[in-house]
């Protein structure tokens, strides 16, 4: 049985670009939106799955060079395009799941810090497609 998994090495695509290199921290939320099925003479309410929705949040340190992620991430806000996260950056497999599919990127803050600190970026998305779950390399 694997052990647990500490991330100190997630590999994160956005848009074909992959911006693991400036990553501190992903959250991938998934979730089925509760559907109410509740009828007469039900005593507690009864909910059944409805569709699914995920989503996330990346951190990062920022770098305004050209080509780099300030650039990348800036292009697609307001557009779809893929999003791929593996939890350790090497082979995919059983054991490290590609989490990726389609999502529409929504919110991003180009200038975000404190004075005297490192410059930091956020990007966040949501569903645009359905999210796979793939173990093959």
């Amino acid at each position: 049985m694997p052990g647990s998994v500490v991330l100190t090495n997630c590999k994160v695509v956005v848009g074909g670009s992959d911006i693991s290199e400036y990553v501190t921290g992903i959250t991938v939320p998934y979730e089925a939106m509760p559907v109410d099925d509740t009828t007469m003479g039900d005593g507690t309410q009864i909910n059944k799955g409805g569709v699914k929705k995920w989503g996330g949040t990346i951190s990062f340190n920022q770098d305004y060079g050209d080509g780099l992620v300030d650039e990348i991430v800036f292009a697609l806000i307001g557009e779809q395009a893929t999003f791929s996260g593996v939890p350790v950056n090497t082979t995919v497999s059983a054991d490290n799941p590609n989490y990726n599919g389609t999502a529409l990127f929504t919110k991003y803050p180009p200038i975000n810090g404190q004075h005297g600190e490192l410059a930091k970026g956020t990007l966040e998305f949501v569903s645009a497609g359905t999210l796979s779950r793939s173990v093959a390399p």
